[in-house]
This record gives C-alpha cells, structure tokens and sequence, in this order.
C-alpha cells in the first residue's frame, strides 16, 4: 500500500512538473509597443522568408504607422502565411 502510495504521489508530482512547464511555454509576453513608421521592411523582411509565387506583398500607404510589438506582428503574420500555404 505504501509503495502504491508514493507511486502515485511521485507521479502527481511529475504531472504538475509537466503542466507548470507548458504554461510557461505557452505563456505570451507582454507587448512593447513601438511605432513603425516604414512597413516596407516589415513586408520585405516576410518577402524573404516566404519568396514563393503565391504570396504577394503589397505595401501599404506610406503614411501609415503602427503601434505594435514588431516581433509579435511579425509572428502573427508568419503563422497566417504558414497556414495559407
């Protein structure tokens, strides 16, 4: 009964390890924002990353800015680029 016992305690203890390391992973940071005033980097920096055909990068107006996280854009437009494809 004892060795059930910590059988079972030892591997509580694992799981929770296991889950307290996935929501670290999964755990976003919080945005630094900063003005991009030049999205044509931001575009031709995704142009590289995906030269193929099928995508196309149209820059918008150059007077637009935006306020974001550059990182963080940058990844939600990766991710949307990979599931397009």
């Amino acid at each position: 009964m004892l060795q059930a016992m910590q059988t079972i305690h030892r591997r509580s203890k694992g799981l929770l390890e296991f889950v307290e390391n996935y929501r670290r992973l999964t755990r976003i940071p919080a945005p630094i924002r900063t003005q991009i005033s030049n999205l044509r980097n931001l575009f031709t920096d995704l142009k590289k990353l995906f030269p193929e055909e099928e995508f196309q990068f149209e820059v918008p107006s150059p007077e637009l800015k935006l306020n974001v996280d550059r990182t963080q854009i940058e990844q939600i437009l990766i991710n949307l680029l990979k599931n397009a494809q």
